[in-house]
């Protein structure tokens, strides 16, 4: 199974059953499991999933599109792009907001939280990195649907 590491050295080249996120172009990221026989269906065209496996993060896939050449960057998670390629379920904080939440509520590593409203999950995530790797984060979703999906997106 793939992996999504919060903590300590970064994975440098992706495999089968990573998470990635994939960058486009200007604000254009999306996010997907890679898995030999998977496609990504870009704006650009179709990036077949094995032109990720044993690639460096950061790097870019080309791929010939008629006269032209398209490309992708395949992106290691971090809660801040997990932010901006997640599907918007809910109204979500950014990473100024973030920053200030975490600051204000004195939040490191082996601290414990309770969350009222998971929402899309775009500051649990941030909160799990920041309280990582002994701390616990308690998220509370009223809405069963949004619990589901941010499970669900958990789980990636």
């Amino acid at each position: 199974a793939g992996s999504m590491a919060l903590v300590g050295e970064p994975k440098r080249l992706i495999s089968e059953g990573d998470l990635v996120v994939v960058y486009e172009g200007w604000l254009k990221f999306n996010h997907i499991h890679v898995k030999k026989g998977g496609k990504y269906k870009s704006q650009y065209g179709i990036f077949a999933h094995e032109m990720f496996i044993g690639q460096p993060y950061g790097s870019k896939i080309k791929m010939k599109h008629g006269a032209r050449t398209t490309w992708v960057i395949p992106l290691s998670p971090t809660p801040e792009l997990w932010t901006i390629s997640l599907n918007h379920r809910t109204q979500i904080l950014y990473h100024s907001d973030i920053s200030l939440i975490t600051s204000y509520l004195h939040l490191k590593p082996g601290s414990v939280v309770l969350e009222a409203g998971t929402g899309s999950g775009s500051l649990s995530t941030a909160i799990a990195r920041t309280i990582a790797p002994h701390g616990h984060l308690h998220t509370f979703e009223f809405n069963e649907k949004r619990q589901h999906m941010a499970i669900a997106d958990f789980k990636k």
